[in-house]
């Protein structure tokens, strides 16, 4: 409309300004909400007696830094079937295309085991394992909530092994192995959360404990939330 400059208004985030352009049409300049937690939003231009509107889709913002506490369980179908603890954490980019993210991750899980020895009297063995590992993972988005992803690393695991037999001395040893992780992950964004899930699948060499020998592989399914903190 000529000779009046129209105001805007908008559901989520703000007008930056507006510019007039030379041919009488309008520049405005929208600014999206510091914090995601809508998929669009509405905008409106008013003139004196008549207005447009329009809907803008909302993107998140790509998250650089990421905690993730989880819990899971994992196995090899065999003896070894255990609860796991792990917490992670990741920085991510989109620097050079896909977006890429950088994961290290400390986890814990255990096997128990007591059986009788016949004359010998009773074994309690345990098995505790220490893993340390990093990952490069290439993330996918599905829709504006969803994100998939797949990701390879080395991983460190120190194995604690201590072997009970009734009315004899505590025999205790240790190993740390080298090996590798791969996985294959899926999130929901949410709100005010960011669950996941992850299957993986590691191996690890031959740590040569009295109660553990031969490669230690496992495949194992966590859950648990991404806490993006940046």
């Amino acid at each position: 409309m000529p000779g009046a400059k129209p105001a805007t208004y908008a559901e989520e985030g703000s007008v930056a300004g507006i510019e007039t352009l030379p041919d009488g049409s309008y520049l405005a300049a929208y600014r999206a909400p510091a914090k995601w937690d809508r998929d669009d939003t509405v905008l409106e231009v008013h003139w004196p007696g008549t207005f447009a509107q329009r809907r803008v889709t909302l993107v998140p913002r790509l998250s650089r830094l990421a905690l993730a506490p989880a819990i899971g369980v994992t196995s090899n179908f065999a003896r070894l079937t255990s609860p796991v603890a792990a917490l992670s954490a990741s920085v991510r980019s989109d620097r050079f295309g896909p977006e890429l993210a950088l994961t290290a991750e400390a986890a814990w899980s255990f096997k128990s085991e007591k059986q009788s020895v016949g004359t010998l009297g009773t074994a309690q063995a345990r098995d505790d394992f220490f893993g340390l590992s990093a990952q490069v993972s290439v993330r996918t988005k599905l829709g504006l909530r969803t994100t998939i992803w797949g990701g390879a690393g080395p991983s460190l695991q120190m194995v604690s092994s201590r072997l009970q037999l009734t009315g004899q001395p505590r025999i205790s040893e240790s190993a740390v192995v080298p090996g590798a992780i791969l996985s294959l992950g899926i999130e929901h964004r949410f709100v005010h959360a960011v669950p996941f899930a992850e299957l993986r699948w590691s191996v690890h060499r031959d740590p040569a404990l009295s109660t553990l020998s031969g490669s230690v592989s496992a495949l194992s399914l966590i859950v648990g939330n991404h806490f993006e903190l940046l």
